[in-house]
């Protein structure tokens, strides 16, 4: 949808631009691109991390022993 920028007297070029792209039909601003952009970053990310700790602090692995033979080492006894 295109913005039409109306002429605002007594307001300067980037004032009126400023108010015509944050203007909705709603009356609502919109958040700018780079916030939203930052926000839906830092969400993610807490998600991944607070995955990372819960896998971290409530699931331990089995203590096993495991032996396999290393290929080209001989053992002297």
């Amino acid at each position: 949808m295109p913005v039409t920028l109306p002429y605002c007297a007594g307001k300067s070029h980037n004032r009126a631009t400023k108010d015509a792209h944050l203007a909705r039909e709603d009356g609502n601003r919109k958040m700018p691109s780079l916030f939203r952009l930052l926000f839906v970053l830092c969400a993610l990310t807490g998600l991944v991390l607070g995955g990372l700790y819960i896998l971290a602090t409530r699931f331990e692995p089995r203590q096993q022993t495991i032996s396999k033979p290393v290929p080209g080492v001989k053992i002297r006894r």
